[in-house]
């Protein structure tokens, strides 16, 4: 086995959107401390860049701009978030029902913030929230009888 394949863990999820639904394959095993700490990294170097410098007046034009960039930028860290290491692969279709949509960046960011930021929840709930059948063998069960406990784990 690849250290890559044992350190990742992939199930298969339905998102509803509306009356439709989309199915994602998410890696529930990469949300590690060191990815939120990525995460947060992003998001205060989101937040410096949105902070005006100076005391400028606002006008109404100003507003809206700063609204655009947050909204961009917010979609942009999500969808950083979600590709290549969340979100490994989904059965979403182009227009036309038949031509798939290749997930990557750039195909999320043709999504609505909201959306990219909710599946980004999504999948972080469905890594809280998937079931494991666990079986505990005690030393008496496992060969050379030393005392301890042995936990098995399958994520289903």
């Amino acid at each position: 086995m690849k250290f890559s394949s044992f350190s990742e863990n992939v199930i298969t999820a339905e998102y509803k959107h509306g009356s439709e639904v989309v199915n994602l394959e998410i890696n529930i095993d990469a949300f590690t401390p060191d990815y939120f700490r990525q995460l947060e990294a992003r998001a205060k170097a989101n937040t410096a860049k949105q902070k005006p410098k100076g005391r400028e007046k606002k006008t109404e034009q100003s507003i809206f701009a700063d609204e655009i960039l947050r909204l961009e930028m917010d979609r942009e860290i999500n969808a950083e978030a979600l590709c290549p290491n969340v979100l490994k692969g989904w059965d979403l279709t182009e227009d036309d029902g038949e031509t798939p949509v290749r997930l990557n960046k750039e195909s999320l960011l043709r999504l609505p913030p909201r959306l990219v930021a909710e599946l980004l929840t999504f999948c972080v709930e469905q890594s809280r929230t998937v079931k494991k059948k666990d079986a505990v063998e005690t030393s008496e069960n496992m060969q050379g009888g030393s005392v301890g406990l042995h936990v098995v784990g399958q994520a289903s």
